[in-house]
């Protein structure tokens, strides 16, 4: 479920970015110079593909563990790609027109690390999860410039959610143990 959730986000996602940013640049273009133009329609971009991807991942833990933990995760998962696809994009834009391998590194980063937020008040070894992010993001944004279109986005998202999904299984397996409560006078 969350392979395919994962994957039809980026596809929706792509979309939501396009429409957003397309919107952007439209109402932008005759109120701004053009580099202001470029850097609203750029966050318009990441807020779009934020969106959906904070969607699908919330309707996975809905599947899961109910509304509480829907709104959480979704929301962290929205904002970590936001502000990731922002830096990376942001980055090339104002640093350097030809990236190397690490501005494609900052989404995954970003991603992992808010998520990493709340798994890791449900999993032992949640840190492991920052770094199958950080991983998988350059793996599967690879796939899709190589595979270009569609089938490019689709494929790339089932990568990054075969990795990040067998993780994620991986780890709620071993949730954190509970916290026994501390001694009346141990605070003294």
């Amino acid at each position: 479920m969350w392979t395919v959730f994962t994957g039809c986000s980026f596809v929706v996602g792509y979309w939501f970015s396009s429409a957003f940013e397309s919107l952007t640049f439209t109402w932008a273009l005759p109120k701004f110079e053009p580099p202001q133009v470029l850097w609203l329609s750029t966050l318009a971009y990441a807020f779009g593909f934020g969106i959906a991807f904070g969607i699908a991942h919330g309707l996975v833990f809905y599947y899961l563990s109910g509304p509480g933990q829907a709104v959480k995760w979704g929301a962290l998962s929205g904002v970590g790609a936001m502000i990731g696809i922002g830096l990376q994009t942001a980055y090339v834009l104002g640093i350097s027109p030809e990236p190397g391998l690490a501005v494609h590194l900052l989404p995954g980063l970003s991603l992992g690390f808010a998520q990493w937020l709340r798994l890791r008040k449900m999993a032992t070894g949640s840190w492991t999860w920052i770094l199958v992010n950080f991983i998988s993001w350059p793996i599967s944004a690879g796939l899709a410039e190589f595979l270009r279109g569609f089938d490019g986005l689709v494929v790339a998202g089932s990568v990054f959610g075969a990795l990040t999904g067998l993780t994620l299984s991986l780890l709620l397996t071993q949730p954190v143990p509970p916290r026994s409560p501390e001694p009346a006078g141990a605070a003294e």
